[in-house]
């Protein structure tokens, strides 16, 4: 349900911008350059207060071409589980790197934008196990324990975004929401991973992501 309402609210607010960025501008003195922008997730240490996981992710956004732009994202995610007879935790660092397109932007300021965009994101983490259902003796189900072990995964995220300032001066909202589709995953348990950082809870290959990063530009 909290995750329902970042993601009403991340909407609600891309809505706003495009709407914004689809009147006409006061004309300003100087129209101003694309810059780069450097941010840190807010979403992220936040998730700590509402749910059993944890983590850190800082964001980058650089103009590339025309309505191009190059973003990556990286950070360190922990969480622990407990989801049907399953019971353990995860921790690891992941990656994400794609680009996004701008379909809409202010007149006299392009770095507030609404734009769209697709991210390959990677993970190597760890995880164990304290509890593991197995079938027992005369198919009695029992429980085991099973230690920390490596696990790798890979995902594609297609997503939509938008960037505003604050105010008059260089800091920036960049919220975007999108859909981690899970391509790859291994272990050397053989055993398949139930929360990934940098992807989250792993619900049949598919998670839903929110992402509300502060930064600067410059």
């Amino acid at each position: 349900m909290k995750l329902l309402t970042k993601t009403l609210l991340t909407f609600c607010l891309l809505i706003n911008i495009s709407s914004v960025l689809g009147q006409e501008n006061k004309p300003q003195e100087k129209k101003e350059r694309k810059k780069v922008f450097v941010g840190i997730d807010l979403a992220q240490p936040a998730m700590q207060f509402f749910t059993d996981k944890m983590g850190y992710e800082a964001t980058v956004v650089v103009p590339v071409h025309k309505k191009w732009y190059a973003a990556a994202e990286a950070g360190y995610e922990k969480s622990d589980f407990d989801e049907v007879g399953w019971k353990g935790k995860a921790s690891g660092f992941f990656a994400n790197a794609g680009a996004n397109w701008i379909v809409s932007q202010d007149n006299e300021n392009p770095n507030m934008n609404f734009y769209m965009g697709g991210r390959v994101g990677f993970s190597l983490f760890n995880q164990e196990f304290s509890e593991a259902p197995v079938q027992g003796y005369r198919e009695a189900p029992i429980s085991i324990s099973i230690p920390s072990h490596s696990a790798t995964a890979v995902w594609f995220e297609p997503l939509v975004g938008a960037s505003v300032p604050i105010g008059n001066s260089n800091f920036y909202i960049n919220a975007n929401t999108g859909i981690n589709i899970l391509l790859f995953k291994k272990t050397d348990q053989n055993i398949d991973p139930i929360a990934i950082p940098g992807f989250g809870k792993n619900n049949n290959g598919l998670n839903l992501r929110v992402v509300w990063a502060i930064g600067y530009a410059f």
